[in-house]
């Protein structure tokens, strides 16, 4: 098949040493004795170490309340002006600025707002205002919150 036969001179095998006692071959399938190698080791701290600090991390972000800023109503009133209403929830008794955005028809960021916001004790702020915008708007949306 391979350009070889089997009576080929090539092909041969060296006879099993009969002096050999067959205890001394390794036997596939079993196990090894001693010490696991270093780097799996540290492989094994390493992922128990990854492990315990997405643990960590998991408890410590459900203890807290996310900051999420929405604008519940807008309306555009001219060619540069957008009013609306917002509401951001997040850590009760905390200061936070958010910005609100106007878009316009291909998605551009046509003006802007910056509030400063106290949350209250209910976890919750409400602000209503104006963005100015360069040309015309299409809608307003939430921008990022960020506490203070």
């Amino acid at each position: 098949m391979f350009g070889v036969t089997w009576d080929d001179p090539r092909m041969t095998t060296v006879p099993a040493d009969p002096a050999l006692p067959a205890a001394a071959l390794p036997v596939a399938g079993t196990a090894r004795r001693g010490r696991p190698p270093a780097g799996l080791i540290a492989v094994g701290v390493v992922i128990a170490a990854v492990v315990v600090y997405a643990l960590w991390a998991g408890v410590e972000a459900l203890g807290q309340r996310p900051l999420v800023g929405t604008v519940t109503t807008y309306r555009v009133t001219s060619d540069t002006r957008v009013d609306y209403s917002f509401v951001v929830t997040g850590e009760p008794n905390s200061t936070v600025q958010c910005a609100i955005l106007a878009r316009a028809r291909d998605f551009v960021v046509v003006g802007q707002d910056e509030r400063k916001l106290q949350i209250g004790a209910n976890g919750e702020a409400r602000d209503t205002g104006t963005v100015t915008t360069l040309r015309r708007a299409t809608n307003a949306e939430a921008g990022e919150c960020d506490p203070l």
